[in-house]
Parts: C-alpha cells; structure tokens; sequence
C-alpha cells in the first residue's frame, strides 16, 4: 500500500484527490442502490434516529449509548 501510495504521488495530490473521490462516490452509490434494493420502511428508518426513552429510564443503558457515541 506504502509503495502504491508513493507511486500515485507522483501524479500530483489533484489526481489523487480525485481518486478518492471517485472510490467515495462510488461507496455512496452502491449504498443508495443497496437500500433502493431492501426496499425499507422509511417511517422505521426515520424513527431510528430518535433516542428511545428506554435510554434514560434503565440504569446501564446510558453507559451503553455514551459508550457507542464514544466509540465513533
């Protein structure tokens, strides 16, 4: 990778900004096709971004979502 990497930088950081647009571009979009695919509930979906209330009302459960929001 290393080696690949000091190849690629002797075509100048615009190709390889380029580059890594093109892979993230191309993540996003097979993303998009992936759940156009699965076909979700999207009032499911929607509502997943929203605490539960059980967050606050059981003891260790907000160790757990401190420790997940932590970790990313």
């Amino acid at each position: 990778d290393v080696f690949l990497l000091l190849a690629i930088i002797k075509l100048g950081f615009r190709k390889i900004e380029a580059l890594v647009t093109v892979l993230v571009l191309t993540v996003f979009i097979i993303f998009v096709f992936e759940v156009y695919l699965s076909d979700p509930v999207w009032g499911d979906v929607f509502s997943g971004f929203l605490p539960q209330s059980s967050v606050v009302t059981q003891p260790g459960a907000l160790y757990i979502a401190l420790g997940i929001i932590g970790a990313t």
